[in-house]
């Protein structure tokens, strides 16, 4: 019953005395709003995810120009900043404040107090960073 219902749409192409010429109109939009639906969208969602993805790459290929990875070794461990303490700012684990040595990419020694994520950093544990152009 219900395909019978799907196709009596169909009436509004047949030649039929009583079809009205706003019949056929409406008949021929459904059909172009259908098929701009089934064609044209998905190819609107491609091109739009083929331009994000466009502009996340060159945002990660502008970051690997900028930023360096570098082992940074424990000097000592810090207190926590104000920051690591407020449960609302924290987004996961923070990993441990130390203060760490590194050789920044300029061939400087650096030393600062960095996030660790560390269990139990001790003098002397290494560990991973990423650093700018300066250090």
């Amino acid at each position: 019953m219900r395909a019978v219902r799907a196709v009596s749409g169909l009436w509004r192409w047949r030649r039929n005395p009583l079809r009205r010429a706003t019949d056929l109109a409406e008949a021929w939009l459904a059909l172009a709003a259908l098929l701009l639906a089934t064609l044209a969208a998905p190819l609107i969602g491609v091109l739009a995810g083929s331009a994000a993805h466009a502009s996340l790459q060159r945002s990660v290929r502008a970051q690997q120009q900028s930023r360096h990875l570098v082992t940074a070794t424990v000097v000592r461990e810090l207190d926590p900043a104000p920051a690591a303490t407020d449960p609302e700012l924290l987004g996961g684990d923070p990993g441990s404040r130390v203060l760490a040595r590194w050789t920044a990419p300029d061939g400087s020694g650096r030393r600062e107090a960095v996030q660790a994520r560390l269990p139990d950093p001790r003098p002397g544990d290494t560990f991973r960073i990423w650093t700018d152009g300066r250090g």
